[in-house]
């Protein structure tokens, strides 16, 4: 039995994973091989879920993150973005991450 609450027009794929009384809400859709830790609330609307778990608290900021990727982009196309030397540390430890 689960023990998350899904609205029944939310969307959740195969091989996803939601968190005691996470509560998914009209018209979300949760992607494949998300995953959603204990008591997170997905609203309509909101195309990105993000989110850090620290000694088991999850810490949702999924509100903001679209826009932040939208100004990134914005700034980049205009020549006022990161390049990749600026970008060089954090690839290499999402590297290492994958790798482990």
């Amino acid at each position: 039995m689960k023990k998350y609450f899904a609205h029944e027009t939310a969307v959740i794929d195969p091989n996803s994973s939601i968190g005691e009384d996470t509560k998914v809400w009209h018209f979300s859709h949760i992607m494949k091989n998300a995953t959603l830790g204990k008591g997170c609330n997905v609203g309509q609307g909101l195309p990105t879920f993000r989110a850090l778990s620290i000694e088991g608290e999850d810490i949702g900021f999924s509100k903001g993150f679209t826009d932040l990727h939208t100004v990134s982009y914005q700034k980049i196309l205009i020549g006022e973005g990161y390049g990749l030397a600026d970008a060089r540390n954090s690839i290499e430890i999402v590297s290492e991450i994958r790798k482990n």
